[in-house]
């Protein structure tokens, strides 16, 4: 809380998704998916920035052809955190945040991979005091179950969580991609260098 003169001035609310925005999650969920089935005679080498399907199916056939693996359960693997990286520039930037905005990062995901999401989040980023994890079990996957502030700012890679919330200021995050190029259009900030532009300046 900002005091000016006497009188309290609430922070404006900032919200961050986690997967793709905050972290680099493709990168670390082909990773896993390469250790995996690097061995099998019909494993492809791939590059994860050719990914074109939320259920990863460009890049990573086998989980379809042996049905061992659901993405969700490689998303809920520890293993899968103990490899997974920030954005460059994320930590700074989002550090700095934290000092003019109320920050809020925001997530989806099964229970095991919410569990281990919250202690990489502790363990990484330990000066965030704020996350909203939503569980995806017969939920809307979407963050409308978020009831944000009209003013607040809102910052996802997927154009439906930017539909489905109230926040007045939404930005894309990242590349563009099939799920984010759809439908309304929002400002796109490519990386942190643009989030600290706009927002720290």
């Amino acid at each position: 809380m900002l005091v000016k003169g006497g009188i309290d001035i609430e922070k404006q609310k900032f919200f961050i998704d986690f997967d793709d925005t905050l972290v680099n999650s493709s990168k670390r969920f082909y990773e896993l998916y390469r250790q995996i089935y690097e061995c099998d005679p019909y494993f492809k080498s791939a590059k994860y920035e050719d990914n074109l399907k939320w259920n990863y199916s460009t890049i990573c056939p086998l989980l379809a052809l042996y049905n061992e693996y659901t993405v969700e359960d490689l998303f809920g693997m520890k293993e899968f955190f103990g490899g997974l990286e920030l954005f460059q520039n994320a930590y700074g930037v989002t550090k700095e945040l934290t000092k003019r905005y109320e920050l809020y990062i925001v997530t989806i995901g099964s229970i095991n991979n919410i569990i281990h999401k919250l202690e990489y989040i502790k363990n990484t980023l330990p000066f965030i005091e704020n996350i909203i994890p939503i569980y995806n079990k017969n939920c809307t996957m979407n963050k409308s179950i978020i009831n944000c502030p009209e003013d607040s700012i809102f910052l996802d890679d997927v154009t439906t969580n930017l539909d489905s919330v109230n926040s007045r200021h939404k930005f894309i995050y990242g590349v563009p991609k099939p799920w984010n190029t759809e439908g309304n259009q929002y400002n796109r900030l490519c990386n942190y260098v643009d989030v600290a532009n706009k927002f720290l300046r």
